[in-house]
């Protein structure tokens, strides 16, 4: 049985009454491989990087509430919702591509639940497809995670996962993404195949996307083949230079019939960097 490590055990006890006062405000969604695809034009107004400095660093920090925590087509909760803080940094590096380091905390308030990942990749491009590779570790505290009871697990426990993203344009339109999830505990992969599309109008980008979910062995004890088909729109604004809110719903059918909301507050910066 795998146990949260001191330092993080630490962490989340510090961080927990912090939390519970952003939980009052309202919180945007941390998207990941597992959960709802975010818009594709995060920080449209950030500056483009000239021919004479081409690579930048970003870093982006975000606040979030789920109306429920979904999962790979299911709820982890119930239909408890739930508030996330997270940050993303990307840093490019002089032999080609860029480093992606993660991070997010969610923590409901409501339930003994709490959880914390961490994730670092590499991205590259190859002609017109962009790739990542990457390692997650997630933490998890209290006996509301439905995993964690049936697996048997105490209050605490952690779980390792490699990931391979993929994106590519398809007739300068739509946005086609597939994220391979493999977990050596589950010894499984899941795979989660996206297809969407911005849509202009005013100072709002609407993103209607429509996603197919596949496990391979990622869920114990269910379909070894389709998993679940999701259908959702988010709707982006500008608020501040480098300050946007997203809205968003799904709807998702399969292992269960889910419908759900969100909210983000999300703070980006892009460091431009001289090629010299």
């Amino acid at each position: 049985m795998l146990f949260i490590p001191r330092v993080f055990k630490s962490w989340l006890q510090v961080s927990r009454p912090f939390l519970a006062g952003l939980a009052l405000v309202p919180y945007p969604i941390f998207s990941s491989l597992y959960s709802q695809p975010e818009p594709s034009s995060q920080f449209p107004d950030l500056p483009e990087p000239s021919p004479e400095r081409i690579s930048s660093e970003t870093f982006a920090f975000s606040l979030a509430w789920d109306s429920k925590y979904v999962r790979e087509g299911r709820t982890v909760l119930g239909d408890v919702g739930i508030p996330s803080l997270a940050m993303e940094r990307s840093m490019p590096l002089e032999v080609g591509g860029e480093w992606h380091f993660s991070s997010k905390y969610a923590d409901s308030f409501e339930v003994d639940f709490a959880e914390l990942n961490l994730a670092l990749g590499y991205g590259f491009s190859i002609k017109e497809v962009d790739l990542t590779v990457g390692y997650a570790w997630s933490a998890y505290q209290g006996h509301a995670h439905e995993e964690s009871a049936e697996a048997g697990h105490d209050h605490e426990f952690a779980e390792n996962e490699i990931e391979l993203e993929l994106e590519f344009g398809l007739l300068d339109m739509v946005d086609i993404s597939s994220a391979f999830i493999y977990s050596p505990d589950a010894g499984g992969t899941f795979i989660e195949l996206v297809a969407s599309t911005d849509i202009e109008k005013e100072k709002w980008v609407f993103t209607p996307h429509v996603l197919i979910g596949l496990n391979r062995g990622f869920i114990p004890d269910e379909t070894e083949t389709f998993n679940n088909l999701e259908f959702g729109l988010s709707a982006t604004t500008e608020l501040f230079d480098s300050v946007e809110t997203t809205f968003y719903l799904a709807n998702s059918t399969g292992l269960e019939e889910l419908f759900w909301t969100g909210v983000s507050l999300s703070l980006g910066e892009n460091f431009l960097l001289d090629r010299q």
